[in-house]
This record gives C-alpha cells, structure tokens and sequence, in this order.
C-alpha cells in the first residue's frame, strides 16, 4: 500500500477494510465541520463504522456541530496515534432513527445522554464517506528506519528531508 502522495487513490477492497478497521480501533477522533467563523473540531466518539454502512456517532440536535452540518453536510474525520493517522473526508447528516440508536446505545452513552435511548435530544451523525488517506508507520523495521534516517541528519545537521519521512505506508481510498 506504500505509495507517493501525488497517487491516484484507490478503490481497493482491502485499503477500504483497513481504513474501517483503522476508525474502528482509534474509537474516537476529530469530528471537523464548517461554522460560521471557519473550520470547527471537536472529539466524538464512534459508534459504528463499516465500508457498508459509513460511520456513525451520537450528538445533541441542539449542539453547534450539528447546526453546522445542517449548514454545510461536509465534514473530515481525523484520527491519529504514535504511529497511525487517518483523514475521511464525507458528507453527513443527522438522524433520529430509533432503531438505529437502540442498536448502537450503550451504557457509556448515559454519560452523555442521562435518560438513555429516549434522551429527547439524542441524534445520530451519520457520515458517508467520499474520501480517505491513510498513513501507517507501524512496524518495527519502520521505526528503526526512521531513528538511523534521523540520526544520520541530525549528525551531518542536514534538514529532514521528504525522502527520509517516506517511512510511513501512504494510501489514498476513493470511497
């Protein structure tokens, strides 16, 4: 999947797994919107995501995000760890299916909606997306690479170049 960042993305079954499996693992992430002033983010916690079914979350239909998503359905998911980033880029809207919040409530939503599945205000954000990229620097060989590459700069005080960051699998998903 190693690939430049000028490729043409992909629309390979396996990338497209990774990536749910990827958003599955992280849990959570930036939810990014568009409001009044600019570009809003905010931590959300996901619900579901699948290749068939996009990517779900909880929210209050009086939030601001969800004002702004009324406003503007596109929105970028982004995820990161020490060694793992993610960006979805999709279009969302907001739901009240009922069958759909029984399906993915769970006690640890009560935090954030006390009276449970009937909280008046409790919505689904529901994102279908329309783009991905995917960097993944996991991997032993990786890491040493990237230490003997960034010590080989620092010692002969030489920029870190574009060449030596290419350590990480890069992958663009068509959606």
């Amino acid at each position: 999947m190693s690939t430049s960042a000028s490729q043409t993305p992909t629309n390979d079954p396996q990338a497209r797994e990774h990536l749910y499996k990827l958003v599955n693992d992280f849990r959570q992430g930036l939810l990014i919107t568009r409001g009044e002033h600019g570009l809003r983010s905010r931590p959300m916690a996901f619900k579901k995501a699948t290749d068939s079914d996009g990517i779900w979350m909880f929210s209050d239909d009086r939030s601001p995000k969800n004002k702004e998503i009324l406003a503007n359905s596109e929105v970028n998911i982004s995820c990161q760890s020490q060694d793992k980033w993610i960006s979805v880029s999709g279009t969302a809207t907001i739901l009240k299916d009922r069958a759909k919040v029984e399906e993915l409530f769970t006690e640890d939503d009560k935090l954030w909606f006390p009276d449970g599945k009937q909280s008046p205000n409790l919505t689904l954000i529901h994102v279908r997306p329309s783009a991905a990229e995917i960097w993944d620097g996991s991997g032993i060989m990786r890491k040493v690479h990237f230490m003997v590459s960034a010590v080989g700069h620092y010692i002969n005080e030489e920029k870190f170049s574009q060449k030596a960051n290419e350590i990480v699998d890069n992958t663009k998903i068509a959606m």
